[in-house]
């Protein structure tokens, strides 16, 4: 289920461990697949089955994260590697649930931040990997309680500058 909120009105909300953890810009994965085992037998067709679920890497990417979301990342920088449960809601115009993806034991598997460029206009995103043990696509669900999101104009990566000290002392 990939979706990018970045030219829609949609939003993209985030739990973790039940409460409410910020919006997305975007999100792929969380997907279920399995090895096809195959066992060959003498004389008669090959039995397959199928192995043990793996689930795919959670990729969510934000604006710099706050509350829960921002206490999970610098848990994973400090060297730490605490597991959550969480889902992902697609929201849609009017705030109501159209799909929810709910992961359970995820853990941060890594952040990545943007190059910063002097001369570039793009928008400056956060991308978190988590790799959770399962997921489980649970259709729209019940109502959400999100904060209004807030209408901000972001960050872009060309806004900083060593000469204004505006990225802290060099």
């Amino acid at each position: 289920m990939a979706v990018d909120t970045g030219s829609t009105s949609a939003a993209l909300a985030l739990e973790i461990d039940g409460r409410h953890a910020g919006f997305l810009r975007s999100f792929d994965g969380g997907g279920a697949f399995a090895e096809v085992i195959e066992t060959p037998n003498t004389g008669a067709p090959t039995d397959k089955s199928i192995g043990t679920p793996l689930y795919d890497d959670i990729v969510a990417s934000c604006q710099f994260p706050d509350g829960p979301l921002a206490a999970w990342v610098t848990e994973f920088l400090d060297g730490k590697a605490p597991v959550h449960d969480g889902a992902v809601i697609l929201l849609d115009l009017n705030r109501q649930p159209v799909r929810r993806l709910e992961w359970h034991q995820g853990a941060v598997f890594s952040v990545a931040f943007p190059g910063l460029d002097a001369q570039a206009k793009e928008s400056g995103l956060v991308t978190i990997t988590i790799r959770p043990t399962t997921t489980k696509d649970v259709g729209g669900g019940s109502a959400v309680s999100t904060p209004a999101q807030k209408l901000t104009r972001g960050w872009l990566t060309g806004n900083f500058g060593a000469s204004r000290h505006e990225c802290g002392s060099i």
